[in-house]
C-alpha cells in the first residue's frame, strides 16, 4: 500500500529537478543497492527499473551542466530529450514503490520529496553546514552566491527548506564581524539557489560580509529546532 506522505509531482524547473535525482540517487542507492558487502533492504524495488533511472540520470548530468555555459542550439534540444526520459524514469521509480511501504516520511525527505503535511511530519533539525561560493557581476553591481550541502557541492539545499542568510556591509576599515549572531546582521531566508543582491552605488568599495545555516521552518521564523549551525564568515568586496 502507497503511502501519501509525500508529493511526487516533480519540479519544473531544471535546478531543483535536478537537485532532487541527485539526492534520489544519494539516499536511496545504498538501501538499493547495498553497501560494504551488505545487501540492500529496500529488495522490493525492481532492479530494472532502478538501472532505468541511473541510465537516465548519467545521460541527463553533463547535457545540463554543458547548457548552463555557452552552447549550441543542438545541445538544448539533447538536454531536452534526455529531461524528458530522466522524468519518465522517476516516475515509473515511483510508481513501482519509490515512495511505498516501508519507506517512511524521513525516507521521503531524505531523497528530496516535500511532504504533504509538514505539520504531522516535521521535517528533522538540520545538522548540516552551508557552504557557499561568491561570484561578482560589476556591470550591475549584484553579488551571488551559489550554495549547497558541506561537501555535497551540486546537491543545493538537499531536502532542506532554505537557507537562513546573514549579510553585512561594512567599511573595508571596520573591524569584521565575530560571530553570525552579532547585533547589526541583516537577514532573510532563501529557498533557491543561488542567492543573488543588487547592491548601491553608495555601497560599492565596501566589505560584504554574508554567514548561512540551514532552516527547515517553511515559516522562516527564528525556531531553534528548525535552524541548523552556522557556516564560517565569508566576505568578499563590493564592485
Amino acid at each position: 500500500m502507497t503511502n501519501k506522505f509525500a508529493k511526487t509531482g516533480l519540479p519544473k524547473v531544471e535546478e531543483a529537478l535536478d537537485t532532487l535525482v541527485n539526492s534520489v540517487v544519494t539516499y536511496a542507492a545504498p538501501h538499493i543497492e547495498g553497501s560494504g558487502g551488505t545487501p540492500g533492504d529496500w529488495t522490493d524495488i525492481p532492479a530494472a527499473s532502478w538501472s532505468a533511472f541511473k541510465a537516465a540520470r548519467a545521460e541527463w548530468t553533463p547535457l545540463y551542466a554543458k547548457c548552463k555555459t555557452a552552447h549550441l542550439p543542438q545541445d538544448t534540444e539533447l538536454k531536452n530529450a534526455a529531461k524528458d526520459k530522466l522524468i519518465a524514469a522517476l516516475q515509473d521509480l515511483i510508481a513501482r514503490g519509490l515512495l511505498a511501504n516501508p519507506r517512511t516520511p524521513a525516507d521521503a525527505v531524505g531523497m528530496g520529496f516535500e511532504l504533504l503535511d509538514h505539520s504531522h511530519s516535521p521535517r528533522p533539525t538540520p545538522t548540516d553546514h552551508v557552504e557557499f561560493e561568491f561570484a561578482l557581476d560589476p556591470e550591475s553591481h549584484t553579488v551571488r552566491i551559489a550554495y549547497h550541502i558541506e561537501g555535497r557541492k551540486g546537491h543545493g539545499k538537499g531536502s532542506y527548506h532554505g537557507v537562513e542568510v546573514r549579510i553585512w556591509v561594512r567599511p573595508l576599515d571596520a573591524p569584521a564581524p565575530e560571530t553570525a549572531e552579532t547585533e547589526g546582521w541583516r537577514s532573510e531566508v532563501d529557498t533557491a539557489t543561488p542567492w543573488s543582491h543588487t547592491f548601491t552605488a553608495a555601497e560599492i568599495g565596501q566589505r560584504l560580509y554574508v554567514a548561512m545555516r540551514w532552516e527547515n521552518q517553511s515559516s522562516g521564523k527564528d525556531q531553534a529546532s528548525g535552524k541548523g549551525p552556522w557556516s564560517a564568515i565569508s566576505s568578499v568586496i563590493i564592485s
